[in-house]
């Protein structure tokens, strides 16, 4: 961490935008059914067709990539995230609630699109797997502390009802804007290399023959 600071702060910057993520994913249906008139079918009938749209944006965030760079791409997809996240805690007609899991398929797959990229463009060479093994590990960290967290929240806030799932959606929206502030602070540049290249790659000392 010391060595890669820039790099570090990048996939501390994941953990946090993909701990909001991943819990909105597991518990929206929940979320649906709770705060508003939904059933259970109706909720799911409107993930399904958020996932449609999620599909269809997806393959315009990887063109938007490469137009416009990854970090600028991914900056945008958090702020739609926190957005939908913060309008789902508010809205309360069912109309509203099918605008917002629309716009919520529009950057669903931005994230996870953009930050591999940018990986790539920040991991020094010859460490690529190295840090994507961190990469992946702060999204499976945060598939755990995500869901921990929610089940506190409501846990602890039981007496208000179905009002404690809006706040706990508030509290997830603070982790995609923590996550946005920190990704302003990585810098777009390739870090150097603390390992030695492999030994078949290393220059050979000549020797001399008598």
């Amino acid at each position: 961490m010391r060595q890669h600071k820039n790099l570090f702060r990048f996939i501390m910057a994941r953990f946090l935008y993909m701990e909001a993520i991943n819990t909105v994913s597991s518990f929206y249906v929940i979320y649906l059914v709770s705060v508003s008139d939904f059933t259970q079918d109706e909720a799911v009938d409107m993930i399904i067709r958020l996932i449609m749209i999620a599909v269809f944006s997806s393959v315009i965030a990887g063109f938007m990539v490469s137009k416009f760079g990854s970090k600028k791409v991914l900056g945008v997809a958090l702020v739609g995230w926190a957005s939908v996240v913060i309008a789902a805690a508010l809205v309360s007609e069912t109309w509203m609630f099918w605008v917002v899991g629309a716009v919520t398929g529009c950057f669903w797959g931005g994230p996870q699109i953009a930050d591999r990229v940018m990986l790539t463009r920040l991991a020094p060479e010859g460490q690529l797997g190295e840090f994507f093994g961190l990469f992946q590990m702060s999204g499976r960290l945060s598939a755990v502390v995500g869901p921990a967290l929610w089940g506190l929240t409501t846990t602890a806030l039981i007496g208000l009802g179905d009002w404690r799932y809006r706040v706990a959606m508030l509290i997830v929206s603070l982790f995609l804007v923590g996550g946005l502030a920190l990704l302003l602070w990585v810098r777009e540049e390739r870090e150097e290399a603390n390992i030695p290249p492999p030994a078949d790659e290393q220059p050979r000392t000549p020797q001399v023959v008598d």
